[in-house]
Parts: C-alpha cells; structure tokens; sequence
C-alpha cells in the first residue's frame, strides 16, 4: 500500500513537472506577434513556425522591396545578403535561440 502512494505521488509530480514544460519556447512570443499582425496563427500551415506560414500566404512574386519591407514585421534583426536574400530574426538576436526565416528577393522589382 505504502510502495504504491509512493508510485503514484511520484507519477503525478513527474506529470505537473511535463505539464509546466513548455514544448513550444516561442509560444508567447508568436502569439504577441499575431496580435500584432491582426491574425489567427490557426489559421496558417505549421502553427509551430509561425509566422512562416502567414509571410508565404501574403508575400507574392512581383512585390517591390519596399512592399516586401512594409509587410514583415517583429523581427529582432536582419541581415541582407548578397542582393537577393533576408534573413529574420525572430524572438531572439542568437542564432541558436531565434527562429530565422529567409526570404528570396530574386523577382521582387526595385523600390
């Protein structure tokens, strides 16, 4: 009886510490982002990486520079490399800590 209480106040206090687990670090941070946005992150593909889903939905081929510019938003940092690509940063300035995305300005037209 007393080996059993013991299994189970052990297995409880092994699953509030995986409920307290955050399994996505950015949650929080996604969902200011989306507020921000004016968007539902449910409503774009990979809730988990948002906001790649929401910048592939509204960025389209042909868009200038400074529309693209306009557009993206709540990112930490940026490097332009080369005269074709972006990189965000998102929720962090460490590259182990942030989400990067990157976007391809290849048939963007100038500003």
């Amino acid at each position: 009886m007393k080996l059993n209480l013991i299994r189970i106040v052990f297995t409880l206090a092994i699953l509030a510490i995986l409920s307290g687990c955050d399994t996505n670090p950015f949650q929080s941070k996604q969902s200011d982002l989306a507020k921000e946005l004016g968007v539902k992150i449910s409503d774009y593909h990979y809730e988990s990486v948002f906001p790649e889903g929401y910048y592939a939905t509204i960025l389209k081929p042909g868009l200038s520079l400074k529309e693209v510019h306009s557009m993206i938003k709540g990112y930490e940092k940026v490097y332009h490399c080369k005269n074709y690509e972006e990189i965000y940063y998102y929720f962090s300035l460490e590259d182990q800590a942030a989400m990067l995305a990157a976007e391809i300005n290849g048939g963007g037209r100038p500003e």
